[in-house]
């Protein structure tokens, strides 16, 4: 078969880190298939919520990225003209477009390309149809969805759901998407090598959450779970990722004041960001990720956790299911508060025998989805057979 040209369209790409899972989905798709698909990435020159352009990057011209010719545009190239001009002079067959409400990279581009017959397109909406993502901002995404309707917008859309929930939420959310192809996100492409295991004191816990502060995240939620702990156990938790949410984030702050002042043995702290390639020394140093978010698609650092050995303590709104049974952790249904504090207590009273049997188990199970060959071929078939 011949090599498809696919051109990307993302707000963020690498070396940014801070828009968090989209970024992670475009990479790693292009990091698994990039030998067999041409992939082109046009994309901004900023991370988010950054002003500052990427240093060593060249902006407004075709260069090589790790391995892909990237163009990264700056902030005052960023308009219709431009991207009109790009998507005329850039050979491609398919466009892969890596969000839904973006109006340079997806709205904007849809609208032109609607004539052009002979280009495929691809839409991967990355959860943004998920019932709890659509309860933020709802009028503004409502307007939106029935414009893009009654002006058939994504007529001939192919549609990328990474699950069979995102197939029903594109079905119920958008009139007319007959193309909808269930093709999961693919993981990180190397695995990585199982580290030792973290000594593990009975009745002590070390948490992390690694995520924009949001409010889909739910990071209030994971905090009103600590204000509930018995004072019998010492819990760390670190917080790390990119405040999205002013507003939202001083709501936590406030919590995490009293929770600081009046529980003796939980600390709270918030480190900032990360960059992605020092990610895999930081995980390790806990023994839980704790993150309840209201909606996930993939979650790429719920995935890494477990590869990395460290089990995670999660909603029951990601694809990771029926982890006690496999003592990869737990997914909780956010109704049932007092399973989230049983689930910290009980990950508090793990000795260093039972952690250690649940550290390999969580490796385990994130191998066999990081290695799954199913996974790779319905990526591949996305664009050979689109």
């Amino acid at each position: 078969m011949n090599k498809p040209t696919v051109l990307v369209l993302t707000d963020w790409y690498a070396p940014g880190y801070k828009a968090g899972g989209p970024i992670r989905s475009c990479k790693n798709l292009i990091d698994n298939l990039g030998n067999e698909v041409d992939f082109k990435v046009l994309t901004t020159n900023t991370d988010l919520m950054e002003a500052t352009p990427y240093e060593g990057i060249t902006s407004n011209q075709w260069i090589e990225y790790d391995n892909t010719q990237c163009y990264y545009l700056s902030k005052e190239n960023i308009n219709h003209q431009t991207i009109k001009t790009l998507l005329k002079t850039t050979p491609f067959d398919i466009v892969y477009l890596n969000s839904l409400f973006s109006f340079y990279f997806t709205i904007i581009p849809l609208w032109l390309l609607r004539s052009q017959k002979n280009k495929k397109i691809i839409l991967a909406p990355r959860g943004m149809l998920g019932k709890s993502s659509l309860s933020i901002k709802p009028l503004k995404k409502r307007l939106f969805l029935n414009i893009a309707k009654s002006i058939n917008l994504f007529k001939d859309v192919i549609w990328q759901a990474t699950n069979e929930t995102e197939a029903v939420d594109i079905k119920n959310n958008i009139a007319n998407a007959s193309k909808v192809k269930v093709v999961p996100n693919l993981p990180k492409k190397l695995v990585v090598n199982f580290l030792s295991k973290k000594e593990k004191k009975v009745g002590t816990v070390d948490l992390f959450y690694l995520a924009r502060i949001s409010k889909v995240k739910n990071l209030t939620f994971a905090l009103q779970c600590l204000q509930d702990t018995p004072p019998d156990i010492k819990i760390n938790f670190d917080l790390w990722g990119q405040v999205d949410d002013q507003t939202y984030w001083q709501e936590c702050q406030n919590i995490i004041k009293e929770i600081n002042k009046r529980h003796i043995n939980t600390t709270i702290k918030y480190h900032g960001t990360i960059e992605y390639d020092k990610v895999g020394t930081l995980i390790p140093q806990y023994h839980f990720m704790f993150m309840p978010t209201l909606n996930e698609n993939f979650g790429h650092s719920i995935i890494e956790s477990m590869s990395l050995g460290i089990p995670v303590i999660i909603s029951d709104q990601t694809p990771w299911k029926q982890l006690e049974a496999k003592k990869a952790g737990w997914d909780i249904d956010l109704k049932n508060k007092e399973k989230f504090l049983a689930a910290i207590h009980e990950a508090a009273y793990q000795d260093q025998e039972t952690y250690n049997l649940w550290s390999t188990s969580a490796h385990n199970f994130a191998k066999s989805i990081i290695l799954d060959a199913e996974v790779i071929s319905r990526n591949k078939d996305l664009f050979f057979n689109a």
